[in-house]
């Protein structure tokens, strides 16, 4: 089997692409070594030349809590992302994108007669409106050139009756919106 830091990918080696993406090789750094990415730079991923240590914060976490109970969260947050994908399928004026495999739902509130302007603006004044109540955040994307909104549920105390309550807003929210845009 090779090694990952001998597997060429391009003309770099899968070591030298992940050292370049973890931030700056200032010149007084650098030797021959360094050059034929042969080296492990110790200065980009510690506490060495007061870079930050990236993986403090997860390995700590991992430490106090564990792999087993932080999967248990990541499974939870899927589920829940997984249960808004069914809500939104009972509603028939909300589409959504694809079913989640991870823990992010894109849906999109599909009024008839609403063309891409009116829906993107739609979108962009709901999601405003239910970050501002401060109760849930969502955002907007755009899907092949149609807006979505983006919920990402990642907090390890979230809970399924919030996502039945995400959908209830939104329903409420985005037929508020097409009602006042009238």
């Amino acid at each position: 089997m090779a090694r990952a830091d001998n597997h060429q990918l391009g003309n770099l080696t899968l070591f030298q692409k992940l050292t370049r993406s973890f931030g700056l090789q200032p010149a007084y750094l650098k030797d021959e070594l360094d050059a034929a990415g042969e080296r492990f730079q110790y200065y980009v991923h510690s506490f060495e030349q007061s870079r930050r240590f990236r993986g403090l914060k997860v390995w700590l976490s991992f430490k106090r809590y564990g792999a087993r109970q932080i999967g248990a969260w990541i499974d939870a947050n899927i589920e829940q992302a997984q249960r808004l994908y069914a809500l939104c399928e009972r509603y028939p004026q909300f589409r959504p994108a694809a079913r989640p495999r991870m823990s992010a739902v894109c849906l999109r509130y599909d009024a008839p007669g609403l063309d891409d302007p009116a829906s993107a603006r739609l979108h962009a004044r709901v999601a405003r409106t239910i970050e501002e109540a401060g109760r849930f955040w969502i955002a907007t994307t755009q899907l092949k050139g149609r807006t979505y909104f983006r919920v990402n549920p990642v907090n390890l105390r979230t809970r399924s009756e919030h996502m039945d309550d995400l959908m209830a807003t939104l329903q409420r929210e985005c037929e508020g919106e097409r009602v006042a845009s009238r």
